[in-house]
């Protein structure tokens, strides 16, 4: 986990070319995955654009043709006017403006990240049924065992294997959705349980909807998840609907 202040050096190496190609990957694939990250880089890239001197001199020359127009409409006298004082001023308010934003984004990105943390359970292993293939069976129990010990990425990859053979298979779909959504590859997880989701006729609708409100939540997608858990809350009164009830009162608490 890299502090505030390693997110922030590596924003201001990224953006002057500072970082080795494969530092540069690496970090251009985190901001794929982490919206609040892109954010926050353009951010940045906003803030060094504003006081690169060709935009201070540009600013400067701005401010005087605003003083002279001033001067020959209202008729007032020749005052003593130090336009950089002023550009210093108005660099000084595009950073008290851009300190607000980015406390702004980071406090809500995690609360948000902080909620996913509190609701975020996998789902408990009871409801995989057993395959009439031995081959398939084999693979299947290696598969739960994997999912058990959350070892999610050989469980993920297992699941796959039976999928490839016998792509029906809601309850393994749901899985492997769960196997995604605890890789951080919440984009795929998000995939898997629409499918689900709109395949309506089996036993993980409810379930589906939840952790796919709680991947949009993970993304920072807050409308998103916000609809789905109203979707949840009403047409479920049980569990799920009672969870998404709580989910959406801390939500609206932010």
């Amino acid at each position: 986990m890299h502090s505030r202040e390693q997110t922030i050096e590596r924003i201001e190496q990224y953006l002057h070319g500072e970082l080795s190609d494969t530092d540069r990957r690496s970090f251009e694939a985190q901001m794929n995955s982490d919206p609040s990250l892109q954010q926050e880089v353009e951010l940045h890239r906003g803030i060094s654009e504003a006081v690169t001197d060709r935009k201070v001199r540009a600013l400067e020359q701005q401010l005087h043709r605003i003083n002279k127009e001033y001067q020959e409409r209202s008729g007032a006298k020749t005052v003593a006017f130090n336009p950089r004082l002023l550009v210093a001023a108005s660099i000084l308010v595009i950073f008290i403006v851009s300190a607000v934003l980015l406390y702004t984004v980071e406090f809500k990105t995690v609360t948000h990240q902080t909620l996913y943390t509190e609701h975020f359970e996998a789902y408990p292993l009871y409801q995989v049924k057993r395959s009439v293939d031995d081959t398939e069976d084999k693979i299947l129990q290696e598969a739960n065992r994997f999912y058990q010990e959350k070892a999610y990425g050989a469980a993920l990859e297992q699941y796959q294997t039976i999928l490839d053979m016998d792509p029906d298979r809601i309850d393994l779909t749901f899985y492997t959705g769960i196997c995604l959504l605890s890789l951080d590859k919440t984009e795929e997880a998000k995939a898997a349980f629409h499918r689900i989701i709109q395949h309506k006729d089996n036993l993980f609708v409810n379930q589906s909807k939840w952790y796919l409100a709680l991947a949009h939540l993970k993304l920072n997608q807050i409308d998103a998840s916000q609809k789905v858990l109203n979707d949840l809350q009403a047409s479920d009164t049980g569990k799920y609907g009672k969870l998404s009830v709580n989910l959406l009162e801390e939500l609206e608490a932010l």
